[in-house]
């Protein structure tokens, strides 16, 4: 009997250092759960900005190409705008000549 009880208190002994250790990987799995939820939230995260730094881009080229149409336009309109001012002067020229011949 008393090889029994020393049996049992043995086992009782290794049953609690199981448990034991049953609870350390118990705790240790749950603070990595934790841990992880965050991981997955940032790769989301970083996938979405990565997605919004993308249409930025596309956005910044878009209007890089709206503002060199705009200033292409400006420029022909000003080129234009010299033009009729120089056929204007020849004008006030020749008129001018005229009015001296009189």
């Amino acid at each position: 009997l008393a090889r029994h009880r020393e049996m049992i208190l043995k086992v009782e002994s290794a049953t609690g250092d199981v448990r034991t250790q049953l609870k350390r990987t118990e705790n240790s799995l749950q603070e990595d759960i934790e841990t992880r939820a965050p991981k997955a939230k940032l790769a989301s995260d970083f996938r979405s900005q990565g997605q919004e730094l993308i249409a930025l881009r596309v956005q910044t080229e878009s209007l890089k190409e709206t503002v060199l149409h705009k200033l292409n336009l400006f420029r022909d309109h000003f080129t234009k705008l010299g033009e009729v001012v120089d056929d204007h002067e020849h004008c006030m020229r020749h008129q001018a000549e005229e009015i001296e011949n009189r």
